[in-house]
This record gives C-alpha cells, structure tokens and sequence, in this order.
C-alpha cells in the first residue's frame, strides 16, 4: 500500500504534468475530487499547459447551479399540476390518430 504522500504527489503529477482530468485521477487513486481539488491549489499547483478540466467547477456554480435546478424543478411542478386539469382523448379515424385536450370539468358527456 503507497503511503499518503506517494499517492499525493502521483495524483498531483497526473494532473498538473500529464494533463489528465482530474475526476479519472481522483477514481485511479481512490480520492474524492474534493480532496484532489483542495491538493492542487494548496501550494498554487498548476497544470503545465494551463487548460482547465473542463470537470472542474467553482463552489459558487455549483451553488448556482443547484439554485437554477430548484426553480426549474418548481417549474415542472406547476406544469404538472397544470396538464393535470386536462384529458387527452385519442380518436382513430381513416387510419389516422387525431388527439384532443380537453379541460377538465369542460368535457360534455353524451348521456
């Protein structure tokens, strides 16, 4: 088993000289991209070539993130219980299905 400080400067070199993505480096050696991200900017440790993960995301898009997520979740939420006060019928007629949305409480029941 490798120590700490072995696994540490393996996964950092991956990253910062090799160029790899961060995620693939964190499931290799068993760490969470937390602990990996918090490694490579304890001491400035930058990638060589300077091209971003294009895994990496800052806390504060991820907390807006999370915030578009909710109001879109709300969203959906009002729609559903929109469409919930329709019927939609289906009607084969010549060979062809034609659909109708109809309101709920609205429908004219032949009687």
């Amino acid at each position: 088993m490798q120590s700490k400080a072995k696994i540490k400067a393996a996964a950092l070199k991956a990253v910062v000289e090799d160029g790899r993505l961060i995620g693939d480096v964190a499931q290799q050696y068993s760490l969470s991209k937390r602990t990996l991200y918090r490694w490579l900017t304890q001491k400035g440790n930058t990638r060589k070539d300077s091209v971003t993960d294009s895994n990496t995301i800052s806390f504060d898009e991820v907390a807006s993130l999370k915030n578009a997520i909710k109001l879109l979740q709300s969203e959906v939420n009002e729609l559903k219980s929109e469409l919930n006060q329709y019927h939609i019928t289906e009607t084969i007629c010549d060979g062809r299905i034609q659909l109708s949305l109809h309101k709920l409480g609205e429908l004219k029941h032949a009687g």
